[in-house]
């Protein structure tokens, strides 16, 4: 499914721009699916399993894109594959203290910034 078509972008993107730095960030999965992408991908896998509290999700996501940003700074192109943002939403909505704003889905407005 969706494991297989994220694993197909990257190996595309790999070929088609080595140039680039590939990043897959992986959220709340299974430890097989992690173990699976890092023997696929020709790309650095960042993961936080679902074993792992929704504090570690949010640190995993925030240490990518902060690493993502020195890159950048260094004139590289960056490239970050995302999997789930459905779940790194939750964890952020879980983790970041209450607005008492509560947005479409029960999404506290906090979690958003």
């Amino acid at each position: 499914g969706k494991t297989m078509l994220l694993q197909n972008i990257a190996q595309s993107i790999a070929y088609n721009h080595p140039d680039c730095v590939l990043m897959v960030l992986l959220i709340d999965e299974r430890p097989e699916e992690v173990t699976e992408m890092q023997r696929l991908v020709k790309g650095e896998v960042v993961a936080s399993t679902f074993d792992e509290p929704a504090s570690r999700h949010v640190q995993v996501a925030e240490m990518v894109i902060e690493k993502a940003k020195r890159l950048v700074e260094h004139k590289k192109d960056v490239i970050i594959l995302l999997d789930s943002i459905t779940r790194l939403a939750r964890a952020y909505n879980t983790v970041v203290p209450a607005s008492g704003k509560v947005l479409t889905g029960g999404v506290d407005a906090n979690a958003l910034h």
